[in-house]
Order: structure tokens, then C-alpha cells, then sequence
């Protein structure tokens, strides 16, 4: 393709992205042409979303982890952006990230309350799409001791009402055991008087 001398620059509408294309520019007058000036070009794109985006609560925190995008567009991705909120599908921005980093703890929430995430990564086009959607719910830990402990303490007081259940019923047997043997007994020496008479 031959330009005016007047033009330093082109623009090619026929490319499609992903695809690397190539172009030789020479520049000539009446003597001839100039040594041509070589440059490749990908058409770059905004990333896809990240992959495996997953949320672990802790006491008053929810660590966030997540994978890289499949595809990032031709381009570094730059950062993270992390969405939060309250309620399904209604999560607004919360902080950024550098592209590096694929974890993030949110902490100093509130426990017992639903958390909602979303991520999104960027690179010099701009922001892509948003990953999966994840929640989970901050607990205090202390409750959770709390409970095992009088789980423990509720089984020992089950144990030591077992031992005296099972201490009541031998000492029934043991009486039971002793009646009959007196019985046995007497009717033994009852029998015995009658023969020598």
C-alpha cells in the first residue's frame, strides 16, 4: 500500500485479536527506496475472568484465594480488583491488588455476618470479567471451644449418672442374691428338723 508523503501514520481496521501481524514500512523518493522498518503487532484485549476464586473464614476474617485468568489479553496483568457485600449479586469495590498477588485477607468483620466476592483482573486495556461469585461467615473461635467444653463437660456428667445407674442395679443383684441364698438356707434347715423328728 502506498500514502500520501503527507501521512505518518495508518490505521488497519481488518485486524482481529490474538492474531500477530507484521508490517514493513519504507519510505522512497526519486532516488529509491529506504531500508524497510520492521515492527509486529498483537492486537491486545481485555483479560478473562480468574479462575477458582474461593473464600475461608476465620475470626473476624475471610481469606480470599484465586488462580490467574486463562487468557490475559496479550497483556501483564497489572492488578486485582476485589468487590464485597452483604447481599447476593450486589457487591461494590473494595480494594485493590497487585497482578502478582493471587490471595487477600479481608479482616476486622463482623462475625456471624455473610460475606459476598467477586474479583476482576486488569491489564492495560482495562478491567476484565468478574470471576466466580463466593461468600462465607466470619465466626469467633471462642464460641466454638466453648461448646466442645461443655460437650466434655455434659459427658462426664452422662458418665458419672451411668456409673451410679450401673452401681444401683449391683447392689440390687448383690441384695436379690443374698434373699435367695437366706431362703435356700432356711428351707434347707426347715427340711432337716422335720427328719430327725
Amino acid at each position: 500500500m502506498i500514502l500520501d508523503p503527507a501521512k505518518i501514520s495508518y490505521k488497519d481496521t481488518s485486524v482481529k485479536k490474538g492474531i500477530i501481524y507484521y508490517y514493513y514500512i519504507v519510505a522512497s523518493n526519486e532516488f529509491g527506496e529506504s531500508q524497510p522498518s520492521r515492527i509486529s503487532v498483537t492486537l491486545k484485549e481485555l483479560p478473562t475472568q480468574p479462575l477458582n476464586l474461593t473464600a475461608i473464614p476465620g475470626d473476624k476474617y475471610i481469606l480470599l484465594k484465586w488462580q490467574p485468568p486463562q487468557n490475559d489479553g496479550g497483556s501483564l496483568i497489572v492488578e486485582y480488583k476485589i468487590y464485597m457485600g452483604t447481599i447476593k449479586g450486589n457487591e461494590s469495590y473494595l480494594i485493590n491488588v497487585n497482578g502478582n498477588i493471587t490471595i487477600f485477607n479481608n479482616t476486622h468483620l463482623t462475625n456471624d455476618q455473610t460475606y459476598y466476592y467477586k474479583i476482576s483482573a486488569m491489564n492495560e486495556v482495562g478491567e476484565g470479567l468478574f470471576s466466580n461469585e463466593v461468600n462465607a461467615t466470619p465466626f469467633d473461635i471462642h464460641d466454638d471451644e466453648n461448646n466442645d467444653n461443655n460437650g466434655m463437660k455434659n459427658g462426664n456428667n452422662k458418665s458419672k449418672d451411668e456409673e451410679q445407674a450401673s452401681l444401683l442395679s449391683y447392689q440390687w443383684v448383690i441384695y436379690f442374691v443374698i434373699i435367695l441364698i437366706s431362703f435356700i438356707l432356711i428351707s434347707i434347715i426347715t427340711y432337716l428338723v422335720k427328719i430327725k423328728k
